[in-house]
This record gives structure tokens, sequence and C-alpha cells, in this order.
């Protein structure tokens, strides 16, 4: 799998290579080709509000978006999107839940790759088994990634 990080905000300290592992054991996790690519970035607050803005049309700053590329399941060569994440926006969120902001942050990275791969919380059905998927990515991540 290809996956590309990049940071472009300097808020928030930031172990790369963490979020490389999540994003890859996330993919796996999820039977994802291994010819997959994905793009991670975290950015600044306001680049995160001008993409919000212009995109969904709120314009305010939020934690994580994701814009899926992928031509459906006949590519060979399948570009599932990118990741968009707000450090300095998931630390205010963290502080709330007072959990660590790697722990943050990975949720956030998780729920950007299920969007990528289909998952949706527009109705209820849909808001359960996400949210089921993501708690239990999380908690293998965490067990495996953040102790």
């Amino acid at each position: 799998m290809a996956i590309e990080i990049s940071n472009r905000q300097s808020q928030e300290e930031l172990n790369v290579e963490l979020y490389k592992s999540v994003a890859g054991f996330v993919l796996e996790n999820e039977n994802v080709a291994d010819n997959a690519e994905i793009s991670i970035s975290f950015v600044t607050d306001e680049e995160i509000r001008f993409l919000n803005s212009r995109y969904r049309g709120i314009d305010e700053p939020t934690d994580v978006l994701s814009f899926c590329l992928d031509d459906g399941p006949k590519d060979p060569h399948p570009v599932l999107g990118d990741v968009v994440i707000a450090p300095k926006v998931a630390g205010i969120m963290a502080d709330k839940l007072g959990c660590p902001l790697n722990k943050e942050l990975s949720f956030l990275l998780i729920h950007g790759i299920l969007h990528l791969l289909g998952y949706s919380h527009k109705d209820d059905k849909k808001r359960k088994a996400m949210q089921d998927k993501e708690h239990h990515l999380l908690d293998l991540v965490a067990s495996r990634f953040l102790s």
C-alpha cells in the first residue's frame, strides 16, 4: 500500500510514522488491495476551515475531512483518496475527552479512512455500523500502537 503523509502544520508535534502505521493497519484490517493509495495531510485550522467552507459550505474549522477518489472495485490501482486532519482542532476535543492527542488523531484517521471505504453516518443504521467499526479498530490500534 502506498500511504503518503504530509504535515503542513507546526502547531502540534506529530509522530508521522505512527499515523502511517495506523493507516496501514486499518487498511489491512479492512482487506484493502495491496496496491491501493491513500494520502493523509495534517493541516492548520485555517486550511481545514477553507476546505470545509469550499466543499461542505460550512465556514468553520473541523477536525477531519475525507475526499474519496477511488474509481471503483474494477480499478486495478485504486486511489482511495485523501484524509485531511487538523491536529489543533483535534487537540481541543482530546482535552474535552481527557484522552491523549495521539489517540484522538488515530480515531480521526480511522474515521476518515472508513469514509474513503464507503462507510457513512447519514442515517441511524449506517451511523451505528460506522461507530461500531471505529471503536473496534480504535481498540485494536490502541493496544498495538498507543500503549
